[in-house]
């Protein structure tokens, strides 16, 4: 609840999705949500020492700020 209200990730959440690619063949697919306040960098440090491949979204109302650039260097 305390997420909805500060309408801001926390926690890293998890979700897992099966998709059939054209040879029939079953893909899994691990989205995690990291947080999204500059006091959880670790947080998104570890999830991102944990995956293969990262896509970052930007919102572009907000743009792309000092986190999201320390973000992208984390990934490359």
């Amino acid at each position: 609840m305390r997420e909805k209200g500060s309408k801001m990730t926390l926690l890293s959440k998890s979700c897992f999705l099966l998709l059939r690619n054209a040879d029939n063949k079953t893909l899994g697919f691990n989205f995690i949500d990291t947080p999204g306040h500059p006091d959880f960098i670790d947080d998104v440090r570890i999830v991102i020492d944990a995956i293969e491949i990262a896509i970052i979204i930007i919102d572009v109302v907000e743009g792309l700020d000092d986190q999201v650039k320390d973000i992208i260097e984390l990934c490359l």
